[in-house]
């Protein structure tokens, strides 16, 4: 075997623009599927970074009718879940919105996420740092409590432990610190919160009404034994229970129980399958394209074969001799294809969709550098196949008689060629089909009209805390409103809120009346202009 790849450096070195090109072809085709493996090892197939995470589901209200399906729950309902239930271990409400952090420098908008007490005990997260929420903490009137993320507590606190027992304040009110999260933690939302605030849950208001809007999630973990389809069964009925009790707020409401997992990757996984199809079809094509080479490449060294064999070289010595020179070639190119994919990788971890959960943890490990490897042995024995079974089944007087009038290929060298030069238009087409059609679609998702000019049109998101929810919100965003009109270059301006409006119910919102409609599921209960 030594002797066979020193054979093969031989050949690469008299023939050196033959073998780059051919190496430059394998390193694309190998590049682009370590990178894109890598992609879908790191966000599909590595496990949940949780403890048993096959037992966590996520808990929705449901409503065709209106289009509510697996993005809605009311704190009420989650609450008579949890009281009610047999099926779970642990269950927690979950809310991202975004809060003013002041106090510690310049103002800052943060995400926050509210939790109940069972959220990061249930996901088996221990605090890097202090504690997690207590009961105590998550009942109505507690005094309001959070957790930093590692990255705010880093940037924000100067990485200071003492922190925990101090006070922030988040949207003018007054917050506890009780403990420092754990850096790169998986979760639920499209981006990580830079803090968890203990939700102080409530079932009924003050008027007797049920409470709570349904904006939140539910995430729960089932007990040993307890499949998926069971808790759907129990949470489907306790839906009806519910709806019987509360005919007025839960007509026509159902639940169900979703795997962790299919909610986490159910929008990425066909997506990135995709897309590794794609690039698994230029790997197809990058071999037939070597492979075609090589078969020309054998054609001129029929006397070469001939004279080998006259000297005693049995076919399968011939045979190993090819195989080994493809399988050298493949190895060249399956490092320059990992330098590739480096560099592939980064580019997508840099301009890669945000909401792509552990996007940012794709990395060229262990694992993808052993399929990287699997796949370049494979591609080797592809691309020395035929000219391994042409090397052995050529008679030697007719490879004598071939090389001596200079034949340039047999019939049968002919025909493979033909093979692989269809192959590869056909695979080349089916891709390039496939893209016409993705780009065809992203031209017309980009040229719907939503309905309003968007050009020269900017928006900023801001939240002045609960101070302002009541008449001085009016009064706040109409004189927002005033200013930024007042600005140079700025034509017009309009504000859209949906803070609670004290002394109209809970869960009433107001509106500026010839601002933009709002988001399907949003809707207010009572429009109000502001100005």
């Amino acid at each position: 075997m030594l002797q066979d790849m020193m054979q093969a450096l031989r050949q690469f070195r008299l023939n050196p623009a033959f073998f780059a090109i051919a190496i430059c072809v394998i390193a694309l085709g190998i590049g682009a599927n370590t990178a894109m493996f890598s992609v879908i090892d790191a966000v599909i197939l590595k496990p949940l970074p949780y403890a048993n995470p096959e037992r966590l589901v996520m808990l929705w209200e449901t409503r065709p009718d209106r289009g509510f399906a697996n993005n809605v729950v009311s704190t009420a309902n989650y609450l008579d879940w949890r009281a009610r239930s047999h099926s779970f271990d642990a269950m927690s409400a979950t809310l991202f919105r975004s809060e003013s952090l002041t106090g510690s420098g310049e103002p800052e908008q943060v995400r926050t996420q509210l939790i109940a007490e069972d959220f990061f005990p249930m996901l088996g997260l221990p605090m890097a740092y202090g504690r997690s929420f207590t009961q105590d903490e998550c009942k109505p009137g507690a005094p309001a409590t959070a957790i930093l993320s590692d990255s705010i507590w880093r940037r924000k606190f100067s990485a200071d432990p003492s922190i925990i027992g101090r006070t922030i304040r988040l949207s003018g009110s007054a917050v506890t610190v009780v403990g420092i999260a754990p850096p790169r933690i998986l979760t639920l939302g499209d981006r990580p919160p830079d803090l968890w605030v203990a939700l102080r849950a409530r079932g009924v208001n003050d008027n007797g009404t049920r409470a709570g809007g349904r904006n939140f999630s539910v995430l729960a973990r089932l007990k040993p034994g307890v499949s998926v389809a069971q808790a759907d069964v129990e949470i489907r009925a306790l839906a009806k229970q519910l709806e019987r009790e509360y005919p007025q707020f839960n007509a026509n409401w159902s639940a169900r129980a979703v795997p962790l997992t299919a909610e986490i990757y159910g929008k990425v996984q066909t997506p990135l399958l995709v897309l590794m199809g794609a690039v698994a079809l230029i790997l197809l094509i990058a071999c037939a394209n070597v492979a075609n080479l090589l078969l020309t490449r054998a054609a001129g060294r029929q006397r070469e074969i001939a004279m080998r064999a006259a000297l005693g070289a049995g076919r399968g010595r011939l045979a190993r001799q090819m195989l080994t020179e493809s399988l050298t070639l493949a190895a060249a190119g399956g490092a320059l294809g990992v330098a590739l994919a480096y560099g592939l990788l980064e580019m997508v971890k840099r301009f890669g969709p945000p909401d792509v959960r552990r996007l940012d943890r794709a990395a060229l490990d262990g694992s993808v550098l052993l399929v990287t490897a699997g796949a370049t042995v494979i591609t080797g024995l592809l691309l020395g196949l035929a000219p391994a079974m042409l090397a052995a089944r050529r008679a030697l007087a007719n490879s004598l008689r071939e090389g001596a009038r200079g034949s340039s290929a047999s019939m049968r060298t002919n025909r493979l060629r033909d093979a692989f030069t269809v192959a590869q238009i056909a695979l080349s087409l089916v891709l390039l089909a496939g893209a016409g059609l993705l780009l065809r679609s992203f031209a017309r998702l980009i040229a719907v009209e939503p309905g309003f000019r968007t050009d020269h049109v900017l928006t900023m998101n801001l939240n002045p805390g609960a101070r302002y929810r009541d008449q001085k919100g009016v009064q706040f965003f109409a004189e927002l409103g005033r200013r930024v009109r007042a600005l140079p270059g700025v034509a017009n301006a309009s504000t859209i809120t949906f803070l609670p409006f004290k002394g109209l119910g809970s869960g009433t919102y107001f509106w500026r009346a010839e601002g933009p409609k709002p988001a399907p599921g949003q809707e207010p209960e009572i429009f109000l202009a502001l100005g």
